[in-house]
């Protein structure tokens, strides 16, 4: 291998292999001890003069060594000192920064015994900080404050190169937006701080679709028994509103929405009024669609709060076990009214015609009803009961057959 050339040994076996070399004028043996290892590479210099390399790591952060040097001292820690020895000649010296990935390198020209020092600095780039908000954002760099910066404003702030973790809080409004950084030597990068948005999960505890509005606009939808979450929204007071699709009934709220935060409203079912009167000498058992719910005492009234929509109310004497039966269709902000009268049992007829009606109960007369009119006709009788309605002035007539054995109201609709 003539002076100054390169040779490269390729196949060898890992292990230990004994290397040595001649000098073809002088003579001069060089001999070295290698440890090879599969898929690696390991340089071996010939030379028979050399110099010595200080290195002081002063990059804030560990250093590896390049190959040729990592036989000597494989990396060097923060503010570690280490001599590397060096051939004579040209050189250059690598080290690769372990946190950041940066090279640091410098070239060298070494002669015989000479001694060199190099510390190892920093690299360092820069970030251009744009604060887009209203108010002071304090900047932490690495949980570090670094700097303050005035509402629509902008700092650039010098950075080791390698990732950082950046963050910025609000002066006044204590909220936090995070971000990374890889900074690179010589290059500027940027980042920008603007107002955080906020949103709202909405809970529809309804028993119907609700159309959901922001501000007056159409926002979406919810099912029955869903949730979501709508947004962005601007930080500061938002009017939201919904309206059921069925009961058209409309649920508003008001919510101030947090920037960088997800706000809850929910909306529960709108609720009617249901008066229950007991009219009888006895108390009575309350049924909502087929549950027990309460007990009335007798002539007495309670008013409780039924759920919208149909609803099965049955009202029953604790003693007679008298039965009285209402179907109603609750709707909100409503009241209703059901009755357990004291007796005899009653015949509701609600005529629905333009003239009036006679009422016969099983060929029995029992009042006659005006047009247009309700009237309660009391049943004195008991068992398998036909009741008659006809026109004075047609031959028109109507009929209706039940069985009555307790004191209840027998509801009977008559229209065209």
């Amino acid at each position: 291998m003539l002076a100054g050339q390169e040779m490269v040994f390729t196949q060898l076996p890992p292990g230990t292999h004994l290397i040595e070399s001649r000098g073809e004028v002088s003579v001069a043996r060089n001999r070295s001890t290698l440890v090879l290892k599969a898929a690696a590479v390991v340089v071996w210099d010939v030379t028979t003069q050399s110099g010595i390399v200080n290195v002081h790591n002063q990059s804030g952060e560990v250093l590896l060594a390049d190959p040729a040097l990592q036989v000597q001292q494989r990396q060097l820690e923060q503010d570690q000192k280490a001599g590397y020895r060096v051939p004579i000649g040209h050189r250059v010296i690598h080290f690769i920064g372990a946190q950041s990935g940066q090279s640091y390198f410098r070239r060298f020209t070494v002669s015989t015994q000479q001694e060199i020092s190099w510390a190892i600095s920093a690299l360092k780039g820069v970030v251009h900080i744009f604060n887009r908000t209203q108010e002071i954002q304090r900047i932490l760099v690495d949980r570090v404050e670094m700097a303050e910066i005035p509402a629509q404003s902008d700092r650039i702030v010098e950075l080791r190169a390698g990732g950082h973790r950046l963050v910025a809080v609000g002066k006044e409004s204590r909220q936090a937006q995070e971000g990374s950084v890889v900074v690179f030597t010589g290059v500027s990068r940027t980042w920008e701080i603007r107002r955080q948005l906020g949103k709202v999960r909405i809970t529809n505890g309804s028993a119907e679709t609700l159309d959901l509005y922001h501000n007056g606009l159409p926002l979406g939808y919810l099912a029955a028994g869903q949730s979501s979450v709508f947004g962005p929204m601007k930080p500061g007071r938002q009017v939201l509103s919904a309206q059921g699709r069925w009961s058209r009934t409309i649920y508003d709220n008001s919510v101030q929405v947090q920037g960088g935060q997800v706000d809850h409203w929910q909306i529960e079912p709108a609720q009617g009024q249901l008066r229950v009167s007991n009219k009888r000498d006895e108390a009575i058992r309350v049924l909502m669609d087929g549950v027990e719910t309460l007990e009335v005492a007798a002539n007495k009234k309670v008013q409780i709060q039924l759920p919208l929509g149909p609803h099965l109310v049955e009202l029953i004497g604790k003693s007679s076990h008298a039965i009285f039966t209402h179907r109603l269709r609750i709707r909100p902000d409503r009241s209703y009214s059901v009755y357990a009268h004291l007796g005899p049992a009653v015949l509701a007829v609600v005529n629905r015609l333009e003239v009036a009606l006679n009422i016969r109960i099983n060929e029995r007369p029992a009042g006659t009803v005006a047009a247009g009119a309700t009237a309660e006709i009391p049943i004195q009788e008991r068992g398998r009961i036909t009741v008659y309605a006809d026109q004075k002035e047609s031959q028109r007539a109507w009929h209706r057959q039940f069985v009555l054995n307790d004191d209840r109201v027998i509801h009977w609709v008559i229209s065209e």
